[in-house]
């Protein structure tokens, strides 16, 4: 079996886009922010906006493509949700699904010719290997995320851990492998666009 495709990362900048539950954001729990704090201690440029709903959800997506052209550099698009093999549940409580989320990612897309980096910091994340499937004929780069439940605690120490890497010359495997040494959780994976259609079928058998 071949070895699966593995990537330096170019200069890279991050994208946090987070809706977490009401019930965080009164107990002051935000993994995107504190992820954001401990970035820019690592020396990774990012940008970090707040979404409640769907309402709002396409105005900070949208952002992508501008801050992309701002940084001049490699966009890793950082979603930080409650999440499901269906898709993301905001604030508000409404759930974007996967096809949902790609129609408001086209615009990053085209932008992009389809390079960037989705990473899914919420359960179940690999589902959106879907995004990547909205568009065949131009799939996105890749997707990180874990096929499973995971802690808010593993996804910070996670990401923090991937994303330092990452900015250390670390390859994008080699940093997943460090992810999930950091945070414990053994499920994060890094899926190649073009290796979409696999995973798929692996979570989503036919019935």
């Amino acid at each position: 079996m071949p070895e699966p495709p593995d990537f330096t990362m170019p200069p890279f900048f991050v994208y946090i886009v987070e809706s977490n539950n009401i019930h965080e954001i009164m107990d002051g729990k935000s993994e995107g922010a504190a992820l954001q704090k401990v970035l820019n201690f690592s020396g990774v440029r990012v940008k970090y906006h707040t979404s409640l709903g769907k309402q709002d959800l396409p105005i900070q997506l949208g952002r992508a493509p501008g801050y992309t052209y701002e940084m001049q550099a490699f966009p890793v698009l950082h979603i930080s949700a409650h999440g499901s093999l269906r898709g993301i549940q905001l604030t508000s409580g409404e759930l974007v699904t996967w096809r949902e989320l790609a129609e408001l990612l086209r615009p990053l897309h085209h932008f992009s010719g389809s390079n960037y980096l989705l990473c899914l910091s919420a359960c179940e994340g690999l589902g959106s290997v879907q995004v990547a499937l909205a568009t065949p004929d131009l799939p996105l780069f890749g997707v990180v995320g874990t096929s499973k439940v995971v802690d808010w605690s593993d996804n910070v120490v996670g990401y923090v851990a991937f994303y330092h890497l990452l900015q250390k010359g670390k390859t994008i495997r080699e940093a997943v492998q460090g992810m999930r040494a950091a945070s414990g959780h053994d499920t994060y994976a890094f899926v190649h666009g073009p290796t979409a259609v696999d995973v798929f079928k692996s979570m989503f058998p036919p019935r």
